[in-house]
Protein backbone atom coordinates (compact mmCIF):
# COMPACT_ATOMS: atom_id res chain seq x y z
CA UNK A 1 0.00 0.00 0.00
CA UNK A 2 0.72 3.34 -0.44
CA UNK A 3 2.11 5.90 2.37
CA UNK A 4 -1.21 8.26 1.40
CA UNK A 5 -3.47 5.55 1.51
CA UNK A 6 -1.98 3.76 5.23
CA UNK A 7 -2.26 7.51 6.45
CA UNK A 8 -5.98 7.80 4.74
CA UNK A 9 -6.55 4.43 6.60
CA UNK A 10 -5.17 5.73 9.71
CA UNK A 11 -6.97 8.98 9.72
CA UNK A 12 -10.62 6.94 9.06
CA UNK A 13 -10.07 4.40 11.47
CA UNK A 14 -9.44 6.83 14.34
CA UNK A 15 -12.44 8.89 13.15
CA UNK A 16 -14.54 5.48 13.25
CA UNK A 17 -13.32 4.73 16.80
CA UNK A 18 -14.37 8.18 18.08
CA UNK A 19 -18.08 8.06 16.40
CA UNK A 20 -18.27 4.95 18.22
CA UNK A 21 -16.81 6.02 21.51
CA UNK A 22 -19.87 8.87 21.22
CA UNK A 23 -22.60 6.12 21.41
CA UNK A 24 -22.31 5.13 17.79
CA UNK A 25 -23.20 6.29 14.37
CA UNK A 26 -24.85 9.67 13.36
CA UNK A 27 -26.34 10.83 10.52
CA UNK A 28 -23.04 12.86 10.10
CA UNK A 29 -21.23 9.58 10.19
CA UNK A 30 -19.98 9.58 6.63
CA UNK A 31 -19.12 13.39 6.70
CA UNK A 32 -17.08 12.91 9.70
CA UNK A 33 -15.30 9.90 7.88
CA UNK A 34 -14.61 12.03 4.57
CA UNK A 35 -13.23 15.12 6.62
CA UNK A 36 -10.85 12.53 8.37
CA UNK A 37 -9.80 11.31 5.33
CA UNK A 38 -8.98 14.86 3.37
CA UNK A 39 -7.27 15.96 6.82
CA UNK A 40 -4.94 13.17 6.33
CA UNK A 41 -4.34 13.97 2.98
CA UNK A 42 -3.08 17.72 3.59
CA UNK A 43 0.41 16.86 4.23
CA UNK A 44 1.26 15.25 0.66
CA UNK A 45 3.75 12.27 0.32
CA UNK A 46 6.73 13.24 -1.69
CA UNK A 47 5.61 11.26 -4.65
CA UNK A 48 1.98 13.13 -4.45
CA UNK A 49 3.83 16.07 -3.93
CA UNK A 50 6.37 15.71 -6.89
CA UNK A 51 3.75 14.61 -8.77
CA UNK A 52 1.87 17.82 -8.17
CA UNK A 53 5.06 19.45 -9.01
CA UNK A 54 6.05 18.23 -11.81
CA UNK A 55 2.28 19.23 -13.72
CA UNK A 56 3.04 22.66 -13.04
CA UNK A 57 6.41 22.40 -14.25
CA UNK A 58 8.24 22.60 -10.99
CA UNK A 59 11.51 21.21 -10.12
CA UNK A 60 11.54 18.64 -7.14
CA UNK A 61 13.96 21.06 -4.91
CA UNK A 62 11.68 23.69 -5.69
CA UNK A 63 8.24 21.58 -4.88
CA UNK A 64 8.42 22.11 -1.52
CA UNK A 65 8.60 25.91 -1.95
CA UNK A 66 6.17 26.76 -4.90
CA UNK A 67 3.72 23.04 -4.78
CA UNK A 68 3.70 22.45 -1.37
CA UNK A 69 1.33 26.10 -0.97
CA UNK A 70 -0.68 25.41 -3.73
CA UNK A 71 -1.23 21.73 -2.68
CA UNK A 72 -2.63 22.59 0.45
CA UNK A 73 -4.30 25.52 -0.22
CA UNK A 74 -6.71 23.30 -2.46
CA UNK A 75 -6.94 20.69 -0.01
CA UNK A 76 -8.31 23.69 2.79
CA UNK A 77 -10.90 25.01 0.47
CA UNK A 78 -12.04 21.01 0.01
CA UNK A 79 -12.27 21.27 4.10
CA UNK A 80 -14.22 24.58 3.92
CA UNK A 81 -17.05 24.00 1.51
Amino acid sequence: MSEMIERVAKALRKADVEIENNKGFSDNHYLILAKAAIEAMREPTEEVLNAFGGHYGFTPPENRAKALPIYQAIIDAALKE
